[in-house]
């Protein structure tokens, strides 16, 4: 008589025991000290789903796995399947619901149900069956179809080509879903997103991280970029290694950035400094003049001495290492990111402050601690004495032939802050 009143009677089964599943492998209880004999649901419950007794039928875990198998060998490249794989390979916790084999069939069969692989599991969870894993173990909520997935990279990748493009073309496409993920990260504004982000959002609690998470499926594993200003810490800086993700490193990456504008401006000034130094080192006149036919020439103005070449390749080198430090400041600002931005613009600010006073400071202390250079270089007519030294006794060789020149010379340095070299004696 118990036996049959059990078997009559919906759930006593789930009454008796620790749980259901344990009871019916077990096939009996105890209660109030006495034992009570159960009948395990029908192995063929998948065919009669509809029977009482079938309520608490389990789909054995080898069927499952093998009806998986199946139509992941047919189609390799269904959201279900990339699911599947990444639940083996572990990059979604094998532990969680969503990697439970009855959960991923059921989001196969949900997206495909007309494959022959499903065609057992449409039987066992249809719309009048009592077995209550098919509600336990539901499709994950929200999945997006292998149709819709592919249809949206498509769209995305014709009207912005991305790096996830390169692996998802119409002809060969192993993993949407992942591709998905991938673009729907590193571009979350395009519209192809909508469904991407209703399935992230309808899964919050951590399970699907994987995809919906940076640096999961196959994105980047860069922030996406925002054409508009924000304050999130995670940021790419000039490198893919370069990315703070805590708010340590955040405020190391403003601190290096709010260096680079200080450098930029300390070489520009390191520049100057040796310009007016060089120039207070020089021999007085710079130039070289010749005497032809009578007539005074200089070398053209724009040709470079012999002692400035080596000065010329120095400030060359460092003005590169400024101008490089101001385009990544120009890239860091186009970020976006308020933090970075403002490292950027108080780096030069206070760079100017400190070192917009150096030259002028410079050059009027080497005017009071350097005594002005006074020599002269000229090239005479052949019949006459080459006149290099101060003080020279042919004043009239020097008023026939080099005063205009001289006096010019003179002049052109008198306009540069130093003293006028004494480029030729006293004349008549």
């Amino acid at each position: 008589i118990a036996f049959v009143c059990i078997r009559e009677t919906q759930g006593a089964i789930s009454t008796v025991g620790t749980g259901r599943r344990g009871l019916l492998q077990h096939g009996s209880s105890s209660r109030s000290g006495g034992n009570v004999e159960v009948m395990a649901a029908p192995d063929n419950c998948y065919e009669t789903p509809t029977k009482a007794e079938c309520e608490d039928y389990q789909y054995p875990e080898s069927r499952t796995e093998g009806d998986i198998g199946m139509l992941c060998n047919a189609m390799p490249d269904m959201p279900g399947c990339s699911l599947w794989e990444a639940c083996k390979e572990n990059k979604v916790k094998s532990s969680n619901e969503v990697c439970n084999s009855m959960v991923v069939l059921a989001t196969i069969c949900e997206d495909m149900p007309g494959m022959g692989g499903c065609k057992t599991y449409n039987t066992m969870c249809g719309d009048d069956s009592v077995i209550r894993q098919c509600d336990e173990r539901a499709p994950v909520r929200r999945m997006p179809t292998w149709a819709k997935t592919r249809e949206a990279m498509f769209e995305m990748c014709e009207d912005h080509p991305m790096e996830q493009c390169d692996d998802c073309t119409e002809s060969s496409c192993p993993d949407p879903l992942a591709s998905l993920s991938g673009a729907c990260k590193d571009m979350p504004d395009m519209s192809q997103c909508t469904m991407y982000d209703r399935w992230c959002q309808a899964n919050d609690d951590g399970q699907l991280s994987y995809y919906c998470e940076e640096g999961g499926g196959s994105s980047s594993g860069l922030p996406s970029m925002l054409m508009y200003f924000h304050k999130r810490v995670s940021e790419t800086v000039l490198w893919p290694e370069w990315v703070p993700r805590t708010n340590g490193d955040y405020a190391g990456t403003i601190v290096a950035v709010f260096f680079f504008g200080i450098f930029s401006i300390g070489i520009k000034t390191g520049v100057s400094l040796m310009s007016i130094y060089w120039k207070s080192q020089a021999p007085l006149p710079t130039s070289k003049y010749t005497l032809d036919s009578g007539a005074c020439h200089n070398l053209p103005w724009w040709i470079p001495r012999s002692h400035q070449w080596w000065q010329n390749a120095i400030k060359s080198v460092l003005m590169g290492i400024s101008i490089l430090l101001d385009y990544w400041n120009m890239l860091i600002a186009m970020t976006f990111n308020v933090g970075l931005f403002c490292a950027v613009i108080l780096g030069y600010v206070l760079g100017v402050f400190f070192f917009a006073s150096f030259p002028e400071n410079y050059a009027m202390h080497l005017q009071m601690m350097t005594p002005p250079k006074t020599s002269v270089d000229c090239e005479c007519p052949s019949n006459m004495d080459k006149v290099v030294k101060e003080g020279a006794e042919d004043t009239q060789a020097l008023k026939t032939a080099g005063k205009s020149c001289c006096k010019a010379s003179q002049q052109e340095e008198s306009m540069e802050g130093f003293a006028a070299p004494a480029c030729c004696p006293e004349m008549p």
